[in-house]
């Protein structure tokens, strides 16, 4: 009886485990993809980012993570194009 309790205690441990390890890979933002700064419209650094309602937008300066953080519906769109490059 204690042996079948165990094994369930560690079974439960495990689900628990499991499901904070799920938990973890659904709060990964998805990566915008973009190659320019949508602040700036300059090439990206590889350093700084943002994340706005689940989506993490490459930037190419601290400075451009401010003013997007500050106001992210200026430089933000829905339209994936906003976010290429600018000529």
């Amino acid at each position: 009886m204690k042996t079948m309790l165990f094994a369930l205690f560690l079974l439960c441990g495990a689900l628990v485990q499991a499901d904070q390890v799920d938990n973890r890979i659904e709060k990964t933002p998805a990566n915008a993809g973009n190659t320019n700064c949508p602040v700036s419209g300059k090439p990206i650094n590889g350093v700084d980012s943002y994340v706005h309602n689940g989506t993490e937008y490459n930037l190419c300066s601290e400075g451009c993570k401010i003013s997007l953080s500050e106001n992210p519906e200026k430089f933000l769109n829905d339209s994936p194009q906003k976010n290429q490059k600018i000529e």
